[in-house]
């Protein structure tokens, strides 16, 4: 942010001559009590004072003026921009030393049941990275133990370590860590390295701001809600039932509704033709068996429930209304149970 106020100074130019400081009074141009002075002292000790006064009659421009040079000249009002602040807007807000490249492990944990229950989230998620070759998988230990999405764990990595910019900066004295909720926080981020670990504690939400702490500094930052709580919120599990690879791979496909007690499967015979019950007499082109697959590969997953045990009755998976399984090579790659329907939420419950 002082980066950002330092290079649009660097960038402003001066524009047409309106007067000249030594036959003009400054009060007219606003200088003599300036709206803002600049003393900039440089690297071989000389120094230099700008003065920012009043707008021009336009509105387009802010006069100024150079203390030791005669002319008083326009400049565009962009700086106004960085001279409506309070002085903490300037300090550093970012986290520090947390990078997505070489993070080995990532740990969410929420200790306030009420936040996590708020979430519709499980207390605990830990994702470790699993190198083969050159490609890393990150794999989910807690609350379930898969495969993760990986564009989630990417993206809040690349948050804390890019985007983590805070709208608030807090002086913290020690005495004031459970002012600030800290003493026992709502929930912490971990971040594993192979010579650190790297801890951010949420504290106190206020003011439409959640504060968070790294150990070690002395100060708070305040971001907005939205940015911890989605954080805190992802599952870091698939975003659809199928994978696209699991997809091609499967030759076999049971569907079985066991309300009627009846169903079929559907065999795969070639890289062109599948057959109900494998009966090459009632082949069929490939296309027309995308329907058991389209919605589970395309379709985003709306959330997961948490809740253990699952309450199997509360979402109508004690007596589903169709099973699907999902074969390759004689061996079950998937089984997915249909329950309730939600119709005022337009959503169906699935279990795996």
């Amino acid at each position: 942010f002082f980066g950002g106020m330092l290079d649009t100074l660097s960038q402003t130019r001066k524009g047409r001559v309106v007067g000249f400081a030594k036959q003009d009074p400054l009060n007219k141009y606003g200088l003599e009590r300036a709206y803002a002075v600049f003393s900039f002292e440089f690297e071989d000790g000389s120094k230099k004072t700008l003065r920012v006064g009043s707008p021009n009659p336009t509105m387009n421009y802010l006069y100024a003026w150079f203390e030791d040079e005669p002319d008083i000249f326009l400049i565009y009002p962009r700086i106004r921009v960085f001279l409506n602040r309070e002085p903490k807007w300037y300090r550093f807000r970012r986290l520090v030393n947390i990078t997505a490249s070489d993070c080995q492990e990532l740990k969410v944990i929420i200790n306030d049941e009420a936040l996590a229950e708020k979430l519709d989230t499980a207390p605990l998620k830990d994702i470790v990275a699993q190198a083969t070759g050159n490609k890393i998988t990150w794999i989910l230990l807690e609350p379930v133990n898969e495969e993760a999405e990986a564009s989630d764990v990417s993206g809040v990595l690349t948050w804390f370590e890019k985007g983590s910019i805070a709208e608030d900066v807090v002086d913290l004295p020690p005495e004031d860590k459970k002012k600030w909720g800290l003493d026992n926080p709502r929930a912490v981020f971990e971040f594993y390295y192979p010579d650190r670990v790297e801890k951010v504690l949420v504290g106190v939400e206020k003011d439409g701001l959640v504060y968070v702490y790294q150990p070690g500094r002395n100060e708070v930052l305040g971001f907005e809600t939205k940015q911890i709580y989605t954080a805190l919120s992802l599952d870091f599990r698939k975003h659809t039932l199928l994978s696209w690879p699991e997809r091609e791979k499967t030759d076999k496909v049971e569907v079985y509704f066991p309300r009627r007690q009846t169903g079929y499967k559907l065999v795969k015979l070639d890289e062109d033709y599948w057959a109900v019950d494998g009966d090459p007499s009632k082949k069929f082109f490939r296309k027309r068996s995308r329907w058991v697959f389209r919605a589970l590969v395309r379709k985003q997953i709306g959330g997961y429930i948490n809740h253990r045990p699952i309450n199997f009755k509360k979402y109508g998976l004690h007596k589903p209304k169709v099973k699907v399984k999902y074969y390759t090579e004689g061996k079950l790659l998937r089984e997915f149970w249909v329950g309730r329907w939600d119709a005022q939420e337009k959503k169906c419950y699935v279990y795996d």
